[in-house]
């Protein structure tokens, strides 16, 4: 599936490059689709970080009115019914940008802006459900018994972090979002887009950091495995052992490679023009894409944990159902 998000990214570069609308409009319907599917199937699949932490939480009394403020499952279907319904408007918002491109750039950008703010706020509402569970299921300290290698406190730790760097990363490009599609009268009514291009510059930025800090701090908490520990051996660069670590850097890699030719051509004028001075803008873009792919690919197939070794091993924690309260 990530072979084919790289192939979707290429082809909107390649129509960019073609100057070919058809191309390019394609390669984001592609890509935004397979991101949404890749997005949702991380969420509800099974055994992973969050349906291991939201099993092991229990209902927690509320004051709101509804039940599904409470109950920690309701947390995966209502995101997942936000994002889908945010990417199914992604969608068709690409569609209609496409049809309406010429009346675009005369001047009639109403319709098109409309279908771009829905499609941001209901990114920004799919937030809500896990802001509420990091704020009142996750800070339950009545936890469920669940057959795992870490302790629940430590569990639901982790959930806290990893997912409270997605929420206000979510939250932050949603308002980005939002913003870029208020304004997109800036690129058809006036010859001067610099203001939506820096914003524009400001949102990718954003993406760049949070996906740095995950890549460095809060990956290796993204499981439900026990800490792992290395010993003084060394080992070889390119040794088994390493290749998780190389693939990860590998992605970050492929990440600076794609935005770099997104940069270039942001800063440039004449936003709305397509083309590129060389095809080595696409060359590269589509070589850094396919480093993306693969890269996931393989972290995604090896997954599992490393094996700790014999001196630092310790026996599994018993989960602790005493625990008077969680924080970072």
């Amino acid at each position: 599936m990530y072979l084919l998000v790289s192939a979707a990214l290429s082809m909107t570069m390649w129509g960019w490059w073609a100057i070919n609308p058809l191309i390019f409009f394609a390669g984001i319907f592609f890509a935004t689709g397979l991101t949404m599917y890749l997005d949702i199937s991380k969420m509800v699949s099974k055994d992973g970080l969050f349906d291991t932490a939201i099993s092991t939480m229990t209902t927690t009394d509320c004051c709101l009115v509804h039940r599904v403020w409470s109950e920690p499952t309701s947390v995966r279907w209502t995101s997942a019914a936000f994002k889908m319904l945010a990417g199914l408007d992604a969608l068709c918002s690409t569609y209609v940008t496409w049809r309406r491109k010429d009346r675009f750039v005369n001047g009639h950008y109403m319709l098109i802006s409309a279908l771009w703010v829905s499609v941001a706020l209901l990114w920004i509402c799919s937030c809500i459900p896990m802001f509420i569970c990091l704020v009142q299921c996750a800070t339950n300290p009545k936890l469920n018994r669940k057959q795992i290698d870490i302790s629940g406190q430590e569990l639901i730790l982790r959930f806290r972090k990893v997912y409270a760097l997605w929420l206000l990363h979510d939250v932050v490009l949603g308002v980005f979002w939002l913003y870029l599609s208020v304004m997109l009268f800036d690129l058809a009514d006036d010859q001067d887009d610099s203001e939506w291009r820096t914003i524009f510059l400001s949102m990718i930025s954003w993406h760049i950091v949070i996906i740095l800090l995950y890549s460095v701090y809060f990956e290796p908490l993204d499981n439900i495995y026990p800490k792992t520990f290395t010993n003084s051996k060394v080992s070889p660069c390119c040794s088994p052992e390493k290749a998780t670590s190389l693939w990860k850097a590998m992605v970050i890699l492929s990440y600076a490679g794609m935005y770099s030719i997104v940069v270039l051509r942001i800063q440039q004028d004449a936003l709305l023009e397509l083309g590129f001075n060389s095809a080595l803008y696409p060359v590269v873009f589509s070589c850094a894409a396919l480093l993306y792919g693969t890269s996931r690919l393989y972290i995604t197939r090896h997954s599992h944990p490393i094996q700790t070794p014999e001196l630092y091993k310790s026996p599994p924690p018993v989960l602790d159902l005493s625990v008077s309260g969680l924080d970072f």
